[in-house]
């Protein structure tokens, strides 16, 4: 059983809007619906509209869970060419510019169940202390790298000298003086 959801006389080109409609057909709903959000394109909207749209006439009307979900069918009609416009071009003649609308159709049907991906198993308490019981035996025998690192003793660092606040400040008013001696210049120039 099929639910479809319609939008007619939409106003984009057909062309447009097949490209969007060809990238879900077959899909999931729910990765329909995450390629469309992050399409770039003003019909992926529109595309989107009524994809939701299929989706719940398939949850309403045929009590269909929303979770199991595929685009069965997908397609693109061209509307009527009503609007259409005039471009001036050269030695006085016309142009003419079509406005073509579309009338975008997504049918829906549910599928079984998927069912949930296996990982694997956690093991066992038995199987994880066969497996600590011989590591724990060998860091007893052995030490590592690390544990031998971590016994060494440290040694003291090197002390580096700080200025004193003296040095500092007469280190201050050199900086200062040259810079007076530099502005006064610049000022007597003028």
């Amino acid at each position: 059983m099929e639910a479809i959801a319609r939008a007619r006389y939409v106003r984009t080109s057909p062309r447009k809007a097949r490209l969007v409609v060809d990238a879900i057909r077959g899909k999931d709903v729910r990765e329909a619906l995450a390629i469309l959000r992050y399409t770039p394109n003003r019909a992926a909207r529109l595309v989107e509209k009524v994809v939701r749209s299929a989706v719940a006439n398939a949850e309403n009307n045929f009590h269909m869970d929303p979770e199991n979900l595929r685009i069965s069918r997908a397609f693109v009609d061209g509307g009527p060419n009503i609007m259409k416009r005039l471009r001036y071009a050269p030695m006085g003649r016309g142009y003419r510019i079509i406005k073509r609308m579309s009338h975008i159709t997504i049918a829906v049907e549910e599928t079984e169940p998927k069912p949930d991906k296996k990982g694997r198993k956690k093991p066992s308490a038995a199987v994880t202390a066969k497996r600590t019981a011989p590591s724990e035996a060998k860091a007893t025998s052995k030490p590592t790298a690390a544990a031998v690192e971590e016994a060494k003793p440290e040694e003291p660092a090197a002390e580096v000298e700080k200025p004193t606040e003296v040095q500092e400040l007469q280190g201050d008013t050199e900086d200062k003086s040259g810079l007076q001696d530099i502005e006064s210049e610049g000022k007597g120039g003028e």
